[in-house]
This record gives structure tokens, C-alpha cells and sequence, in this order.
């Protein structure tokens, strides 16, 4: 789908973005809120560079569950970041998940032990 069809972003200064998290298909849409398929991203960030001005901020709201679980190699904002070269991190914050260890499940545990929450801020490059 689009993201920014029938919208006027000409004086649009910040988009906060919270995509899925999980690199899979999803088939209902609450599964679209957690997965997002192949082509997700680069749809976006193109959409985004195409129509968004260029002093608008790009916050996205992302989770390295995927990397930490080994479902993903490479986190897809620093994947946009090194081969399209659309935006430039301005900022990147990243906080560990902290939660109490459950003793049922203690392979998610193990994973989010090692996931972080992370907050990025891009702009358009000028190319």
C-alpha cells in the first residue's frame, strides 16, 4: 500500500514511524502490525524521499528483535542507510529491553537479553 498517497506533506516537519518488527509475511492484519514482508521498507523510504521536503525529520521507532532471535542479518534502516543513501541518521538512540525472566519461556529470555528499543532520526540526503 502507500504510505503517503492523498496526503499533503509539503510542510510536513516530522514523521514518527513504528513499522513491524519481524520479517515475515503476514496474512491478518494483526499479524501486518508485527511482520512486515520483503519489500516493505525500501517501499517506504522511497515514498518517504519522494515525498517528503527535505527539512522533514524521519523518526522511526524500531526493535532489534529480529537480529537478536537471528531472523534477520541486518536491521533494514541500516541496510537503507548504506546501499540507497536517501537519508542521513542524524540521531540513534538505543535502550535494552529489560524484562523480568520468565521461567516458561526462557528462550525469549535469552533473546531479550540481547534485543534493544531503537530510536532513529533521519533527513533526507542531498545528493
Amino acid at each position: 500500500t502507500s504510505f503517503f498517497d492523498g496526503l499533503d506533506t509539503s510542510e510536513t516537519q516530522l514523521v514518527v514511524f513504528n513499522p513491524p518488527w519481524l520479517p515475515m509475511e503476514g496474512h491478518t492484519v494483526i499479524d501486518k502490525a508485527m511482520y512486515y514482508n520483503a519489500d516493505f521498507f525500501e517501499n517506504f523510504f522511497a515514498q518517504a524521499y519522494e515525498k517528503l521536503p527535505a527539512n522533514c525529520l524521519l523518526s522511526i521507532v524500531f526493535s532489534s528483535f529480529a537480529i537478536a532471535a537471528d531472523l534477520s542479518r541486518q536491521n533494514p534502516i541500516e541496510q537503507e542507510l548504506e546501499n540507497q543513501k536517501r537519508f542521513t541518521c542524524m540521531e540513534k538512540l538505543c535502550s535494552p529491553i529489560q524484562q523480568k525472566a520468565s521461567p516458561r519461556k526462557d528462550w525469549l529470555s535469552q533473546i531479550r537479553m540481547h534485543e534493544e528499543a531503537e530510536l532513529w532520526v533521519l533527513k533526507k540526503s542531498s545528493q
